[in-house]
């Protein structure tokens, strides 16, 4: 009986069993502490048993009651956010636009011409852009392989876009047929990188450029060493015929190649060379030649350059490796030579050198 008595009375100091959230939960720091685990911020609201409950008044807290609220809430943040849209919307649509536009003139450039700044912007940024021709180029050598013709261009227009394509090694043999169009009226043939082009390739090219109507004065090949042979400068010659009845020609009677250029032709031997350049109407017309990185140019190439070539003003011999003093002392001969590039000849002194450069010249006066 005494036992009992006590339980009864520690029962009624621990107060009534039916207070609000009795059995339920406690509070521990300031937090309420429900089934599962979760616990309620304060301030989130209690349901009607006085447990916490993100809901804000009904239903436990957790994963559950927070999905419900946010249904509950988001026809107002679906409105609330189509309210901010339209504020920004409207203010935009008060601000007006212009294109910054490139500044023609700077202060103190004369009129009609740019001053120093003529690339700073109205803004006062200094933005660097390409020019029109730059960009077209550009296109073009991006797409070379969907153009079929280049028409009528001017030759310095052409020669931009193959030295473009060069850099990027894109000079195929179909490419390098665009530059040979006997309709586009070709009078300079360019390659900076013909190294591409088998045999049968630079045949077809030089074939191709015989049947213009127009006479070439400029052939200048680069890296042709693996297309270049003897049949090749067969056709070279060919370039320089004599004046048809009725087509324009120079004044000597006939077209006449007057700049040549081959570079690395480590096939052409000195005959075959010689052989060139002794040809009618081709080393006598001659004002600029060009043989570089040719190790098969020696003597007897120097010889017929002294022999055959008396009009040349410009001639440039690089690392032509064969050449020794005694091979570059015929050039002596050449009394209308302006520019002279010896650079890269292993074989040649400085004797040899000073010899050359101050032998007398026939005819010099």
């Amino acid at each position: 009986m005494r036992a009992l008595e006590v339980g009864k009375a520690a029962a009624g100091q621990a107060g009534p069993s039916n207070a609000p959230g009795a059995g339920r939960g406690r509070l521990q720091g300031g937090r309420a502490f429900t089934i599962g685990g979760q616990s309620a911020l304060p301030g989130e609201g209690a349901d009607e048993g006085g447990v916490p409950s993100l809901s804000g008044g009904g239903g436990w807290a957790g994963p559950f009651a927070t999905a419900r609220k946010l249904l509950k809430e988001r026809p107002a943040a679906l409105a609330k956010r189509e309210r901010e849209l339209d504020a920004e919307a409207e203010k935009d649509s008060s601000l007006s636009w212009q294109p910054i536009k490139m500044r023609a003139l700077e202060v103190g450039g004369e009129e009609g011409e740019p001053g120093e700044s003529a690339r700073c912007f109205a803004g006062g940024a200094t933005v660097a852009i390409d020019s029109l021709s730059s960009l077209c180029v550009a296109l073009v050598v991006q797409h070379i392989d969907s153009v079929s013709a280049f028409g009528q261009l001017p030759m310095g227009v052409l020669a931009t876009v193959q030295a473009a394509l060069a850099r990027k090694r894109a000079l195929s043999p179909e490419v390098a047929l665009l530059f040979a169009d006997p309709e586009g009226r070709v009078s300079e043939l360019v390659l900076d990188d013909c190294c591409l082009l088998a045999p049968e390739d630079l045949l077809g090219l030089l074939g191709r450029l015989g049947r213009t109507p127009t006479p070439v004065h400029v052939l200048c090949l680069g890296s042709c060493g693996r297309g270049l042979d003897t049949q090749s400068t067969e056709l070279i010659g060919q370039l320089s015929r004599p004046l048809l009845p009725g087509a324009g020609g120079d004044a000597r009677g006939g077209f006449a190649v007057a700049h040549l250029s081959l570079g690395g032709c480590y096939r052409l031997d000195a005959p075959s060379l010689c052989a060139l350049l002794l040809r009618p109407n081709v080393g006598s017309r001659l004002k600029t030649l060009q043989l570089t990185y040719s190790p098969l140019v020696e003597k007897r190439v120097t010889a017929a350059i002294a022999s055959a070539c008396g009009g040349l003003e410009s001639l440039a011999l690089d690392h032509c490796n064969a050449l020794d003093d005694e091979a570059l002392f015929s050039l002596t001969a050449l009394t209308s030579l302006l520019e002279l590039s010896l650079a890269g000849l292993p074989r040649m002194s400085a004797d040899g050198l000073v010899a050359l450069l101050t032998a007398p010249r026939e005819g010099s006066g």
